[in-house]
């Protein structure tokens, strides 16, 4: 048995959020280049090497947060643009909504990260998880749904 895949005409602003995720993405990997050069932590290093070992407790930590606001997101972006994409199959405006407010919760996480170390981070952490939780949610249902399950 074979379906087709009917892509929906408001995918486009699911496409759009996703672009934006990737943006987002390209610019916290900038600002990791501009803190390597700032700190002076070349690469292979990656924040708990030889050369981050020789900051002192400030920088290492400004560094650190820098590098972990941008490796978070590449943790997580994998799934949530696989969460988004699903979703926007089955429903795509509530997809793109939940899209683009993971996307402010990564920015805001990001800058918390940045701007106050770890502690910075937990607004945007909570943001953007319920987002994800949001996507997640609406690709059981919809995969639920289609499947004549429910």
């Amino acid at each position: 048995m074979s379906t087709a895949l009917t892509i929906p005409a408001n995918f486009g602003y699911v496409a759009l959020v996703a672009s934006s995720g990737i943006v987002l993405y390209t610019a916290l990997g900038f600002a990791v280049v501009a803190a390597r050069k700032k700190y002076n932590v070349p690469y292979p290093d990656m924040g708990s090497g030889i050369y981050a070992s020789k900051l002192d407790e400030k920088d290492w930590v400004a560094f650190n947060s820098v590098m972990r606001s941008h490796l978070n997101l590449s943790e997580q972006l994998p799934g949530y643009l696989i969460l988004l994409l699903l979703s926007g199959l089955h429903y795509p405006r509530a997809a793109a909504i939940a899209g683009a407010t993971y996307t402010l919760g990564r920015f805001v996480y990001a800058r918390g990260y940045r701007s106050q170390g770890p502690q910075g981070r937990m607004g945007g952490a909570m943001l953007s998880m319920a987002s994800m939780v949001t996507l997640l949610g609406m690709t059981i249902w919809g995969s639920v749904t289609s499947l004549g399950l429910l």
